[in-house]
């Protein structure tokens, strides 16, 4: 199960409320889901998969170089690739430890030798005898393929070392970028390699590169992440929030600054600490005019209208002028006329109805006669036009005086209030505009009334306005930019509730996770802590000093591994009581169980000038831990000591060993110094030496050696073939296992097939020169019987046959 889906499981069973569950999750995804999920989208998670992984499996088949470091000509290290030792010996400066640094920069472009040193430990990078260009290769095998796949650095003839270019190349395929192979992580995690200068530095250096070093293995790199998301998210979050709180402190000084009602109500509302209420400050702040004491009755008055003195003016214009015709009129007979034109068209109505020409009145007689008639209606024509004069002149008055009235009527005096805090003195306004509603009968007094009382009403009412609207804008200017203030502020006003809230889950949700992981590490440590103590207590042979444990401590900056150890029957600190030697020991103690978990891809270390600070014992005791290590894993070591291949050849440990040499103009070569099958060869001439060996023991044990020779050399071709098939490891180990006859080996190494026994004396033939069915015969016979053969011939003819099977593979 990988450890987000662990993950998953231990938080679901969890006390944590369900957002914060879905925050630990999110978190772990990665930054993309943690922000879907703090956003409010936690369907982010629905999308994940469960799913299990295939770790690859590398193992190395060559190194190559050309002029790297003490390497000139192209030079290549080959390896068979699966579990076993290979020691690569050679003196200082034979250019074994290049091949080692060449591994290293091809897979992790840097050396840890000069990584963190000044640019002048770059400068040997080099080989001053090669002018061409500059290259490292790395060719591993991976699990079931059946070609090899090949890391390629180059450099142009004037490049520096960090100018470099890197390819892939696997069988068949086009070339691809190194990043393709998908290793970073699992170099940062697994490093394969371990330098001379990184042993001597790894309990030395600053004390968290061992800590990480130790805690990525772990596997929990992961939930370690998650959790710093978590607390990057919180700590955005906290200033958020923090910086909210600040700004409402802030509003809260500049309301207390403003004296009126307006400032009263947003005091109140936004409250103490983090207690605003946001809808009533949205009101208050978004209102047309602040609620502050006397507004109201401060905007009628800055409203206020009067009458218009022009149009006063022109309406008491055309009332004198009006009550002036009017009166004009009432002096002549024109107000008599009407009555007089009834009577004289009466007269005539009479006239009319008689012949008679006599007065009806006075009874003179002939005087209504016909000219009569004619003057009379001449009069009352003129009597009549009279009347309309004095008509219209009293209907233009009556509608002067209306419409004087009207103009009255239609600026009735409003209720006018008393504004407090310094205010409009009101007094005369209401005192004129009083006088203005009540107005004379008199038209000449009205107009008077009208055209005065208009002009004295709108300098009232104009001295009104200004002092009432002054006042408006200065409240308004002392409370809009607070109101603005408080505006731009309410969207992190009303979001702080939500965001506290989930401060708090962010919050609880990585100290959840780092509890968790904290379980989880100290679980997953122990197995390598005893793996440490197996390997310490098995190469601290001498040293008084027994590894007791070794414990992560400490977060963040201040973490470090604690390593206690007992020396004798005294508790103390590893590095205060450790030789140089002890600890270049227990630093191995430290990288084997780390580098060969099973997590990791790499199915190899490579290992150089372990044992220089060394004694015999610890060097004895580290071949030990080699053989163990090698069961299962492809481990290779660098050395110029000829302590270790020693110590292998005494201990019976099987480790193949490659001699590096060096000629002139840095041309390396590479030679089997040893082989398994060599060493048993080595011994059987040893027994035939040997004075006064029993001659019956001597036929019975050489052809014992010779066929544990030959098995040897067809284990390692069989292994080899079988991985060229693409064949997995774990597969090919299990063959091996399974193999127990030489027959068996033979076909191993012939077909690649242990069953095919019936079809091995003759190919053996074919390839030993006719010797293969007498040599099978006789070597099998030994194992049972004295042979006749004289044994120093079958030494010889083993030594061809195995030379013949390695010289192939």
């Amino acid at each position: 199960m990988n450890a987000i889906d662990l993950l998953d499981d231990r938080v679901a069973v969890s006390d944590l409320s369900p957002r914060a569950r879905e925050l630990v999750i999110a978190a772990a995804l990665g930054d993309d889901a943690l922000g879907e999920t703090v956003g409010g989208t936690p369907a982010v998670l629905e999308r994940r998969e469960r799913r299990g992984h295939d770790t690859p499996e590398l193992f190395l088949t060559a190194i190559s170089a050309a002029g790297f470091r003490g390497i000139g000509p192209p030079a290549r290290l080959g390896l068979v690739p699966g579990p076993g030792l290979t020691l690569v010996v050679g003196r200082n400066g034979s250019g074994k430890s290049s091949f080692a640094e060449a591994a290293e920069v091809a897979l992790t472009e840097t050396s840890y030798r000069w990584q963190e040193r000044a640019k002048r430990w770059q400068d040997g990078w080099r080989c001053l005898h090669h002018d061409g260009e500059r290259s490292v290769e790395l060719s591993f095998r991976e699990n079931g393929a059946d070609a090899d796949t090949v890391v390629r650095r180059s450099w142009p003839v004037d490049a520096d070392v960090d100018e470099g270019t890197c390819s892939v190349q696997r069988a068949g395929a086009a070339k691809v970028p190194f990043a393709e192979l998908g290793l970073a992580d699992a170099l940062s995690t697994w490093r394969p390699f371990l330098s001379y200068s990184e042993l001597g530095s790894l309990l030395e250096d600053n004390p968290s590169k061992l800590h990480d070093a130790i805690s990525s293995v772990l596997g929990l790199h992961e939930w370690d992440e998650a959790a710093a998301r978590l607390d990057s998210r919180r700590t955005e979050l906290t200033k958020r929030t923090k910086a909210t709180k600040a700004a409402a402190d802030e509003l809260r000084t500049k309301v207390s600054s403003l004296d009126d009602a307006a400032a009263d109500a947003a005091s109140s509302a936004l409250g103490k600490g983090w207690g605003w209420d946001a809808d009533e400050l949205d009101r208050l702040a978004t209102a047309t005019e602040p609620p502050s004491a006397g507004t109201g009755a401060l905007r009628r008055l800055a409203d206020l209208v009067g009458p218009d003195p022009e149009e006063a003016a022109t309406i008491a214009a055309a009332l004198r002028s009006a009550a002036a015709r009017a009166a004009e009129l009432a002096d002549t007979d024109g107000a008599r006329a009407s009555e007089l034109a009834e009577l004289l068209e009466q007269a005539l109505t009479a006239r009319n109805h008689t012949d008679d020409a006599s007065c009806p009145v006075c009874g003179t007689a002939g005087v209504l006669d016909r000219r009569w008639v004619a003057r009379t209606n001449a009069e009352i024509s003129r009597l009549r036009a009279e009347a309309d004069d004095v008509d219209a002149a009293e209907r233009r008055l009556r509608a002067a005086v209306g419409e004087a009235r009207r103009l009255v009527d239609r600026y009735r005096p409003p209720s006018l209030e008393t504004v407090a805090d310094g205010g409009p003195d009101v007094t005369a306004l209401v005192e004129v505009w009083s006088r203005w509603a009540n107005p004379t009968d008199d038209p000449e007094r009205l107009a008077a009334h009208v055209e005065d009382l208009a002009l004295t009403l709108a300098a009232e009412i104009e001295a009104v306005r200004t002092e009432a609207a002054g006042l408006l804008d200065a409240r308004r200017d002392a409370w809009r930019p607070v109101a603005d203030e408080i505006r731009a502020w309410l969207p992190a006003a009303r979001a702080a509730a939500d965001e506290r809230a989930l401060e708090s889950d962010l919050k609880d949700a990585a100290k959840w996770i780092r509890d968790a992981a904290n379980v989880e590490r100290t679980q997953r440590l122990r197995p390598i802590v005893e793996e440490v103590r197996a390997h310490w207590a098995t190469m601290r042979n001498g040293s008084n000093v027994a590894l007791e444990d070794v414990a992560l401590t400490g977060t963040r900056t201040r973490r470090g591994v604690d390593l206690q150890v007992r020396v004798d029957t005294t508790e103390g600190a590893a590095l205060s009581v450790m030789s140089q030697g002890e600890l270049h020991t227990l630093a191995l103690a430290l990288f084997l169980p780390r580098a060969t978990l099973a997590d990791s891809p790499f199915r190899f270390v490579l290992i150089d000038d372990p044992v220089q600070a060394m004694d015999h014992d610890k060097v004895a005791g580290l071949a030990k831990v080699l053989e163990h290590v090698a069961a299962t894993r492809q481990v290779v070591v660098f050395t110029h000591d000829d302590r270790l291949p020693a110590a292998c050849r005494q201990l019976g440990v099987a480790a193949r060993v490659l001699e590096v040499s060096r000629g002139e103009r840095s041309s390396v070569s590479i030679r089997l110094r040893d082989h398994p099958a060599l060493d048993y060869l080595r011994d059987a001439r040893a027994v035939l030496k040997t004075d006064g060996y029993p001659p019956d023991a001597r036929r019975r044990v050489v052809p014992g050696l010779c066929r544990s020779a030959l098995e040897a050399a067809c284990i390692e071709v069989g292994r080899s073939a079988l991985l060229d098939r693409g064949t997995p490891h774990h597969e090919v180990e299990e063959v091996l296992g399974s193999t127990t006859s030489t027959m068996n080996y033979v076909a191993l190494a012939f077909f690649a097939d242990p069953g095919r026994t019936g079809d091995v004396y003759r190919e053996a033939n074919r390839r030993w020169r006719g010797d293969g069915y007498d040599l099978l015969k006789a070597l099998k016979a030994g194992a049972h019987d004295l042979i006749d053969d004289h044994p120093e011939e079958l030494v010889t003819r083993t030594q061809r046959a195995v030379r013949n099977l390695l010289g192939s593979s």
